[in-house]
């Protein structure tokens, strides 16, 4: 059960996975806890459910975010009849919440910059934590919830699809874990509909690879922006393309236009949108603010 606030710990959502029994209680019970946390400044911190978690036996509560206040408070129950939370699942909980607030702070950065009509056609993210090798170490996702993997020495560790791989490798390139001024954030798109944004995360085990994954329905973010950056009708139509993963030269080739023209409607998107590359364009395109 996840509360994702916005400024001031005001609520924005509840994330819980609907199909499972006992959900709206669940909800009920973040309430409450929400409740007991909200007038506290701390922001980083694992401790044990205070709201009374009947028909739950056992809770543990985690706040995200920095000192300002939190962004996000996570519940986590178990049943009567299960084992308590022990110190050990406490450490390990700490351990992740590092990451998790990072992202968690970066997407309510992005979603308090994006146009609303953006923000209904953006779906939940699923959230992975990548090792230097590409394998994932730890992941949550809107419907399969949250789990840790043991990554050292594991013939057969967990990774991404191929595709999204391939595209956080591409993202990744010019990384080098040893000069942290290389370790820049950046968005892209696979499969036409999936937006990829990756992010340096760094805790007690080094430097971690962020990737947040999500679904993305182009065509309205095209029209959203569009309306915001007063596009021509041809900008849009290579906006599309760009989007999509496509060189100036496919570009061209799909348009039938030449290079130069490409080259020159880029240009002006860059400045019409205040982008200093296209990958910050296609970024700001997709309702953020940031890019690469």
């Amino acid at each position: 059960m996840l509360i994702r606030y916005e400024r001031e710990r005001r609520i924005a959502e509840i994330i819980t996975q609907p199909k499972i029994a006992g959900a709206k209680r669940l909800e009920e019970l973040a309430r409450a806890e929400h409740a007991l946390h909200v007038l506290e400044r701390e922001a980083t911190v694992v401790e044990r459910s205070r709201a009374p978690l009947t028909p739950f036996l056992h809770g543990l509560t985690m706040l995200c975010g920095d000192d300002d206040g939190a962004n996000a408070l996570i519940l986590l129950v178990r049943e009567q009849g299960a084992e308590r939370f022990s110190e050990a699942d406490v450490r390990v909980a700490g351990e992740i919440l590092g990451p998790i607030a990072a992202y968690l702070e970066r997407r309510r950065e992005a979603t308090l910059a994006a146009p609303p009509e953006q923000i209904r056609t953006r779906s939940q993210a699923a959230f992975y934590v990548l090792n230097g090798a590409y394998e994932i170490e730890y992941c949550w996702q809107p419907e399969g919830g949250r789990s840790h993997f043991e990554t050292d020495g594991a013939a057969n560790a967990p990774r991404l699809e191929a595709r999204i791989e391939e595209r956080v490798r591409e993202l990744t390139a010019a990384w080098s874990f040893e000069s942290p001024l290389s370790l820049n954030d950046g968005v892209a798109v696979a499969r036409t509909s999936y937006v990829i944004r990756v992010f340096p995360l760094r805790g007690p085990n080094g430097v971690r690879i962020g990737v947040s994954l999500e679904r993305f329905k182009t065509r309205n973010a095209i029209r959203a922006a569009a309306r915001d950056y007063e596009l021509s009708r041809r900008e849009i139509d290579v906006l599309g393309l760009l989007i999509e993963g496509r060189e100036n030269r496919e570009v061209a080739e799909l348009l039938r236009i030449a290079p130069s023209t490409v080259n020159d409607h880029v240009k002006r998107m860059l400045v019409k949108t205040q982008s200093r590359n296209r990958a910050e364009l296609v970024a700001r395109a997709l309702g953020w603010n940031g890019g690469t």
